[in-house]
């Protein structure tokens, strides 16, 4: 399911939603990237306390870096993008193990898939949400199926953040928590999945260099 391309890549074609991107991982970034990267700290940050930088001055900074083509940077920022969505992950990792078990080995999903699967996460995630996942996570679609999702995504209008009422009634906050539960519970489940589909491959990588290995010897 992934495309061959480099991150430099790939956030240039998710410039517009890049600030987004970054805003949801600005407390990663701050308390654990930029407190780690020494080069990384001084190059955007050398004359401020860590502490005082802003949202819009970190945003600003990795956002230059990323479209610079600093690609170790691009694979951190997409590791986490998606952690934090595994309930996207989830989905479309159900539903490309439906195409093919070894979803990895698919080269191309045909449009009547991609609409299937791209209608189901828009209406439960949203067009914006499904493009990144889409970009980050290379995901094989074809070429009109991305640009028309991109195009779902460009329609949509910053959201506006929905006053919630204090005044809650009992039944009103016992639904709130199954949703909230079931969220979570997603999430992690994607997680989960993610980190057994990283260990396959990697034991995949470590017995072809082990066959490569004994055919030299």
């Amino acid at each position: 399911m992934i495309q061959e391309k480099s991150y430099k890549t790939k956030y240039a074609e998710l410039a517009p939603w890049l600030n987004e991107i970054l805003q949801l991982l600005k407390k990663d970034l701050k308390n654990e990237h930029l407190k780690k990267d020494q080069v990384f700290s001084q190059k955007y940050f050398q004359k401020k306390f860590l502490d005082k930088v802003t949202t819009e001055e970190l945003v600003a900074a990795y956002r230059q870096e990323l479209l610079e083509g600093n690609e170790e940077l691009g694979e951190w920022i997409a590791s986490r993008w998606i952690m934090k969505r595994g309930e996207v992950y989830q989905l479309f990792a159900h539903y490309l193990a439906s195409i093919n078990p070894n979803f990895e080995e698919i080269q191309e999903v045909t449009s009547f898939q991609a609409k299937s699967l791209i209608d189901a996460s828009v209406a439960r995630f949203g067009a914006v949400t499904t493009y990144i996942f889409s970009v980050i996570n290379g995901v094989v679609f074809a070429e009109a199926d991305l640009e028309a999702l991109r195009a779902q995504a460009e329609e949509v209008a910053p959201q506006v953040e929905e006053a919630v009422s204090s005044a809650l009634s009992p039944e009103a906050v016992d639904k709130l928590m199954l949703k909230l539960t079931d969220k979570y519970e997603q999430r992690l489940c994607g997680m989960q999945k993610k980190y057994t589909q990283d260990v396959e491959g990697l034991k995949k990588q470590i017995a072809q260099l082990q066959r490569k290995l004994s055919a030299q010897s």
